[in-house]
């Protein structure tokens, strides 16, 4: 017996995010760019510094496999886009 399986949520359309190129469109609606660079198997996002307080460009990896994409990918999403993803269980 498995429990709720987690949907990663694109909060300003309140769609659940279930392809890859959904999340693509998804992170770059956000403001992300895809990168170069990373492990072979996955893609990586780059969002530039949006600002003076802002020292660092951020980063994403994700898999080229949406089927791959595991909570801890999501999570990662989450904590660096608190008002465009979330994580809910079905």
């Amino acid at each position: 017996m498995s429990g709720p399986n987690p949907v990663l949520v694109y909060l300003p359309t309140g769609e659940v995010v279930s392809s890859t190129s959904s999340l693509q469109g998804s992170l770059k609606n956000s403001g992300w760019e895809m990168g170069n660079g990373g492990e072979p198997d996955r893609v990586l996002y780059i969002k530039p510094p949006s600002g003076p307080s802002d020292l660092f460009e951020e980063r994403i990896s994700i898999p080229l496999a949406f089927s791959k994409l595991t909570s801890v990918d999501m999570y990662d999403i989450v904590l660096k886009n608190p008002n465009s993803f979330a994580v809910r269980f079905n």
